[in-house]
């Protein structure tokens, strides 16, 4: 019994193993994301006609095709060659052996130029035989009106925060082409891991992203307390930054525009050094760049890790050293707001110049330590308020358990900062006036015409009212700065139009028909534009042959269509066949174009306004996807015949062996014995055969001549498990 036992118990555990094997090699195939990897869109200096794209590659000689968002299949893309290094952490000093990094790849890096402002893009990077995914960007200019996210500390170690809190900012940020961070990208910068767990996830992509260093960039080998590295190693390798910074921290401090933005990033260094030559460098560099750009921006952010007026408790360093060193600056330097992180507690100071609260509007700088936008908190300090003197608002994210990030809106008149938890929740808000004079803006290229041609304005559901607004990618589009539709004298939309992409908007009170499409430019200057919702759908309209006649599914549309006397022209190939038709009769056209494929367009018309189109594709018989094998199948056995035709409810079959279902495409067998088939459209003479055998059950071995191997398989695993259940249950 013993023997049979262990017998049983091998035989159960190998059959797993194989099963288990057999999905780990299927789990672990080999795909593109292996070979082209880490794929970040990083800002130029001027962002409105260049930027960056840095990305990790298995194999020398791959390259970018980049082209217009509205170029799906990348039929006029254009090439770039990177530039490549063949890299790994590897005989690096405080690297870990056991860090992703040692793996050699190649690291390419290349900068899109010549592209034209507020323009969407899209591209991909191509090695040899593999495709990156898609990939998007805007450009920036031509807007003083647009918004921006800011996160601060993703530090990932378990983070499960993270990605959810970025799909959630680019919902309320209406996915914003610039994403700037503060630093702690990671908890070690050792472990790529933690980089790709961010990088590589599916909603950290589609934007600009410029990101500071932390301290934790500066991380090393983690197996031996994380020593301290002298310059961020790897950030460098991921993130392709203008190369304009100063120039004993180069790449990991930089500064460039978007729309009227001036952004500075700056390199804190390490945990253990809050002053030193690096930091006496950047101030030098710091006050030069806003020399240099005096008059070319009207709102200057800074992004830094550590806090200046962050928690003395936490690092007290900070306060001692930095502060002194770069109040200072922000303050000569007008500095609207300083974006920072590393305490992980959330603060913000009010408008303070030389150290101390202004109530002079022209003057000072808010200070936003945004704490955590992963799961890592602190207990707040009690220091940060400081008396109440210099900080307004203080929230203990740990108590709360909130992970934050912010939308920052800007105007010629304000930058609005909204500070959301993981839960899209306002958790704090408050408002910087412009100092300086907005940029100057111009519409003159805007056509109307242009426009009207890439307005798409459809019915979702006629009878609730909801309808579809799309306004497709075209040289007039990037000039819109906001959009009212208005139904007759009801205002039913009313949004800013950031991106220059492709914009769709659910609108959920379309009754009526008379609408007026409200644009206001980047300059001020408003456009209505007259526009008629196309209220069928494709879905909405009926096909019946012999004869073909088309009739519409919803008898609301169709009386609203004949009340106020909508006409249509029917195309077949392009021809017109029918012309200036009502829709109170229906449409029959020859059953001749029915037995071959034809392109036939409905196209309809409201005083001679031109409303939409309705395409109808016609299908041949000859199109139907029968298995590939004939068909065996038991008597009363019920199984699935694959019938992809378009109108197969009106297919017929005409046999003694079977019963046909054409809606829910089966078959079932009444008689024994073998035939051809054939399966035929009611009225035509197009048809399809197949050869079918039904068997008797009780002679289904015989007839096969053969057991089904997969069948076997699963009934001796089925024995086995029942017999070791038996066995195991008399001996217990």
């Amino acid at each position: 019994m013993r023997r049979i036992k262990k017998l049983f118990i091998l035989v159960f555990v190998c059959a797993i193993m194989i099963i288990l094997f057999a999905s780990f090699n299927n789990a672990h195939a080999l795909t593109s994301d292996e070979f082209i990897y880490h794929i970040v869109t990083t800002p130029s200096e001027d962002c409105s006609n260049s930027v960056m794209v840095n990305y990790h590659c298995k194999d020398s000689g791959s390259y970018v095709l980049y082209t217009l968002k509205s170029d799906t299949e990348f039929k006029n893309a254009l090439k770039a060659i990177p530039e490549e290094e063949l890299w790994s952490t590897e005989g690096m000093k405080n690297v870990s052996e056991t860090s992703g990094f040692y793996q050699k790849r190649y690291v390419c890096n290349v900068e899109l130029t010549g592209l034209d402002e507020r323009t969407s893009y899209i591209y991909k990077i191509v090695d040899g035989d593999h495709e990156s995914k898609v990939n998007s960007f805007t450009t920036a200019g031509l807007t003083n009106t647009w918004n921006f996210a800011a996160y601060a500390d993703y530090q990932y170690r378990m983070n499960t925060m993270t990605a959810k809190l970025i799909t959630n900012m680019k919902d309320i940020c209406g996915n914003p082409a610039l994403m700037v961070f503060s630093g702690d990208f990671v908890d070690v910068a050792d472990n790529e891991y933690e980089f790709t767990h961010i990088l590589d996830d599916e909603s950290f992509s589609n934007f600009i992203f410029a990101a500071a260093p932390g301290d934790h960039e500066y991380w090393g080998d983690e197996e031996k307390n994380h020593p301290q590295w002298d310059f961020p190693y790897t950030y460098c390798k991921l993130f392709h930054n203008p190369q304009n910074g100063a120039s004993t921290s180069l790449n990991s401090s930089f500064y460039f525009i978007f729309n009227n933005v001036l952004f500075i990033s700056l390199d804190c260094n390490n945990s253990d050094v809050s002053s030193g030559s690096r930091f006496t460098d950047q101030v030098k560099w710091f006050k030069q760049v806003i020399q240099d750009m005096e008059g070319k921006y009207q709102y200057s952010v800074v992004l830094m890790h550590k806090s200046i007026y962050g928690s003395a408790e936490n690092d007290s360093s900070v306060a001692k050293n930095m502060r002194p060193q770069w109040y200072p600056v922000f303050s000569d330097a007008n500095v609207d707001l300083v974006l920072s992180g590393h305490d992980h507690m959330y603060s913000r100071t009010y408008r303070l110049y030389n150290n101390k609260k202004s109530n002079d509007t022209t003057k000072g700088t808010y200070y936003l330590d945004q704490g955590s936008s992963g799961d890592k908190m602190r207990n707040p300090d009690s220091t940060l308020v400081e008396g109440g003197s210099l900080h307004e608002k203080v929230i203990d994210l740990k108590k709360l358990n909130y992970s934050v990030a912010s939308n920052i809106e800007v105007s010629d008149t304000e930058m609005k900062v909204t500070v959301y938890n993981q839960y899209k929740r306002v958790v704090d808000e408050f408002t910087i006036k412009a100092r300086r004079d907005a940029k100057s803006i111009s519409a003159s290229d805007f056509d109307e015409e242009d426009i009207k041609k890439s307005i798409d304005f459809k019915a979702v559901n006629f009878a609730s009212g909801i309808s579809e607004l799309k306004i497709s990618a075209s040289n007039s589009s990037k000039y819109i700065q906001h959009i009212q539709l208005l139904n007759n004298e009801n205002v039913v939309l009313d949004k800013n139009f950031n991106n220059s992409g492709e914009e769709d908007y659910l609108i959920r009170d379309t009754s009526g028909d008379k609408f007026t499409l409200k644009l206001t430019l980047i300059d001020g200057d408003i456009k209505e534009i007259p526009i008629t919702l196309n209220i069928c759908n494709d879905n909405d309209i009926r096909y019946e042959y012999n004869p073909f006649k088309i009739s519409l599914r919803n008898d609301e549309i169709l009386n609203f269509l004949k009340e106020n006397n909508y006409k249509f022209d029917l195309y077949v190939e392009e021809e017109k066949v029918l012309e200036n038709k009502s829709f109170s009769e229906d449409i029959i056209i020859d059953n001749k174009y029915y037995e071959a494929d034809h392109k036939i367009r409905l196209d309809v018309y409201k005083d001679n306004n031109y409303v939409g189109s309705y395409n109808i594709e016609t299908t041949k018989m000859s199109d139907i996807k029968l298995p590939e094998e004939d068909i065996i199948i038991n008597i009363n056995q019920i199984s699935l015949l694959e019938i992809k035709h378009k109108y197969r409810s009106l297919i017929i079959c005409e046999s003694d062996l079977i019963e046909y279902d054409p809606v829910n495409e089966v078959i079932k067998g009444i008689k024994a014995g073998e035939e051809e088939v054939t399966f035929r459209i009611d009225g035509t003479d197009i048809k399809a055969s197949i050869k079918i055998t039904v068997v008797d059950p009780h002679a289904q071995n015989q007839a096969k001549g053969g057991c089904n191997s997969k069948a076997a398989f699963v009934s001796l695993m089925n024995y086995l498990a029942i017999a070791f259940f038996i066995f195991f249950k008399r001996k217990h």
